[in-house]
C-alpha cells in the first residue's frame, strides 16, 4: 500500500468519525423539537378542552333561562365549530413549523455523507 491510499483512508476515515459525531448531535436535536412539538400539541389540547367546557357551561346556563332551545344549539354549534376550526388551524401550523425543523435538521444530517460520497467521486 502506497503513501497516497494511506492518506486517503485516513481522510475517508476521520470525514465518517466526523459525520457520525453531527450526525449524533442532529439526531439528539431532531428528539429535542419532537418533544416540544408534543408539548405545544398537548397545550393545544388542554385550550380546546376548556373551551369546550366553557362552551357546554354556557349553553346550559341559557338552556335554564327563557332562551329557546334552538337559539341555544345554533350559537352553542357556531362557537363549537369556531374553535374547533381555530384549535386545528394552530395543530396545522405547529405540524409545518415542526416539518420545516425536520427537514433542516436532516439535510444538516446527510450533508457531510453526501460530500464525503461527491469527494470520493471526484
Amino acid at each position: 500500500m502506497n503513501e497516497k491510499d494511506t492518506d486517503n483512508k485516513r481522510r475517508v476515515s476521520e470525514d465518517l468519525v466526523g459525520a457520525e459525531y453531527v450526525a449524533g448531535r442532529e439526531v439528539a436535536a431532531l428528539g429535542g423539537f419532537w418533544l416540544e412539538f408534543f408539548d405545544q400539541l398537548g397545550e393545544i389540547q388542554r385550550q380546546q378542552f376548556d373551551l369546550w367546557v366553557e362552551d357546554t357551561q354556557e349553553s346550559v346556563s341559557r338552556l335554564t333561562q327563557a332562551t329557546p332551545p334552538a337559539e341555544v344549539f345554533m350559537d352553542h354549534l357556531n362557537r363549537r365549530i369556531g374553535h374547533l376550526v381555530e384549535g386545528s388551524s394552530q395543530v396545522a401550523a405547529l405540524w409545518a413549523k415542526e416539518a420545516e425543523r425536520s427537514q433542516a435538521v436532516h439535510r444538516r444530517l446527510w450533508d457531510p455523507y453526501l460530500n464525503l460520497l461527491d469527494s470520493d467521486r471526484r
